[in-house]
């Protein structure tokens, strides 16, 4: 599993920890299940990623570092696309 980062307020990252989510939410008077509840659900989801998100951060960095090298991946995956 990949680590997840968080960006804070002034801009330093940090390892993503969800017992913070937890500390918090039983510090504002959630129950200990509760907590852990809404932890789960929040990892979960900011773990997800979909594949047009990548592919988008992909062609972005394309577009900077290589323009060539985006335009062959762009019909690299054209032509599987045809293909499947």
């Amino acid at each position: 599993m990949v680590e997840i980062n968080v960006i804070k307020k002034d801009l330093t990252k940090e390892k993503f920890k969800p017992e913070k989510i937890i500390k918090s939410l039983k510090e504002a008077g959630a129950s200990d299940q509760l907590a852990k509840k809404i932890a789960e659900e929040v990892t979960e989801e900011i773990s997800k990623v979909s594949t047009k998100k990548i592919r988008d951060l992909i062609i972005d960095r394309l577009k900077v570092i290589n323009t060539e090298a985006k335009e062959s991946w762009e019909n690299y995956e054209q032509y599987n696309k045809v293909r499947t």
